[in-house]
């Protein structure tokens, strides 16, 4: 399913967030990095949501103090327009916000 214009800005911001939680704290971002680029963000955060643990650079982020880079960071911040175009289009994933 092809993403929205909103969508692919909320993968981008994650990305750079990503790439910024690896370059300054050495973050572990891999996995997520590979999660937002095949599935986009939204699913990304919905799966961290599933899992109900956070991200694996969490910890490395706290003891750096830089928690707005975290995976978690972004979803309060965007949700009710992530929530919107997603309720558009009727799918579950909305639920996760």
């Amino acid at each position: 399913m092809e993403r929205t214009r909103l969508e692919l800005l909320f993968d981008q911001e994650l990305l750079q967030n990503a790439e910024q939680a690896r370059t300054l704290c050495g973050s572990p971002v891999t996995r997520f990095v590979r999660s937002v680029q095949s599935a986009g963000g939204v699913a990304a955060v919905r799966e961290c949501c599933r899992r109900n643990r956070p991200s694996d650079a969490f910890d490395s982020l706290a003891q750096a103090g830089r928690l707005d880079l975290s995976a978690e960071a972004p979803a309060p911040s965007r949700a009710n327009s992530v929530r919107s175009s997603l309720t558009k289009r009727s799918t579950p994933a909305s639920r996760c916000f």
